[in-house]
């Protein structure tokens, strides 16, 4: 049997639950049912990522995680590896949707986002500064604004890798280590976030509580993760990407389109980084797209014809 929901969050196909059969090669999620608590719909084997919400019509996961956050604690250099944990699989490809941002706090510290496989490309990054009578006295500024400006803690858009797909490290490392602020009331951190919902004031005071209770530091992140779906698993992401070059983009073939698209009323739409594919309901559909009867007409566009009186 296939399950259909975890918690109160609905597994939409090509997701799913169970079997094989429930879900396309790759989307396979686990609904994880911890003692005394309420359902955890897990995206990841490790259990890092906890997924909020499923969209359809925007190709995006919102997800939670109290792991995703470096904090230094000492003068070496630190980094999170998204690909550990974001490996694509079977059908499914995921990447780190432009809708979120870097976040860094800390005196005269460095965080940099590098592009898929830790190549040469920067697809964000910022530097947090301090006074040196902040540095000298062990203060990180206190947070009075929601934002960032660069003292204290710094805020980065995030550009789209150029070959899609998730970023590669996340690395933090002192922009100056002959001045190495190893007496800070606070450890610099760094963290990838939906845009909107870091608040330095709140994070801040997370942060110092759990110093007082020596307690390890870990906000619960929410983090959007776009997808995108493979024509097949013998169909790997290189393989769309040359495709690509050879033919001046991905096109949407009647064989690709009926392979993903399983709804009469949908259409294909290929990925703006030539890595992969999506489906949508035409305009006066609704539903799921990649399910047979899946787009069904809105009622607005639904006409009643009475006869003539």
């Amino acid at each position: 049997m296939c399950g259909r929901k975890c918690g109160d969050v609905d597994v939409l196909y090509p997701f799913g639950i169970g079997p094989s059969h429930c879900y396309r090669p790759g989307f396979n999620l686990t609904c994880d049912y911890p003692s005394g608590k309420l359902p955890r719909l897990l995206l990841d084997r490790f259990g890092i990522f906890q997924v909020q919400e499923i969209s359809l019509p925007d190709t995006t996961l919102r997800v939670t995680s109290s792991f995703a956050v470096i904090e230094a604690n000492s003068k070496n250099d630190f980094g999170f590896d998204f690909n550990n944990y974001f490996t694509s699989r079977g059908d499914v490809l995921y990447s780190l949707s432009t809708r979120n941002e870097l976040i860094l706090s800390g005196c005269n510290v460095q965080a940099t986002l590098h592009g898929l496989d830790n190549d040469a490309s920067i697809i964000s990054g910022c530097t947090s500064f301090c006074s040196e009578s902040d540095v000298s006295a062990g203060r990180v500024p206190i947070a009075r604004n929601k934002n960032c400006y660069g003292m204290g803690c710094c805020q980065a858009r995030i550009s789209e890798p150029l070959d899609g797909g998730m970023p590669g490290m996340l690395s933090l490392k002192f922009a100056d280590m002959n001045n190495f602020p190893d007496n800070m009331s606070r450890p610099p951190y760094a963290l990838i976030a939906e845009e909107g919902w870091f608040d330095n004031r709140l994070v801040s005071d997370q942060q110092t509580r759990a110093l007082q209770n020596k307690l390890r530091f870990a906000p619960k992140v929410r983090i959007v993760v776009d997808w995108k779906v493979l024509p097949s698993e013998s169909v790997g992401l290189h393989d769309l990407r040359d495709h690509a070059k050879s033919s001046s983009g991905l096109n949407c073939t009647m064989d690709v389109a009926a392979n993903i698209c399983k709804s009469k009323h949908s259409r294909c739409i290929p990925a703006g980084t030539n890595t992969g594919y999506s489906c949508q309901c035409w305009e006066g559909y609704q539903g799921n797209p990649y399910e047979p009867h899946g787009c069904k007409v809105t009622t607005s566009h639904l006409k009643v014809y009475l006869p003539p009186l």
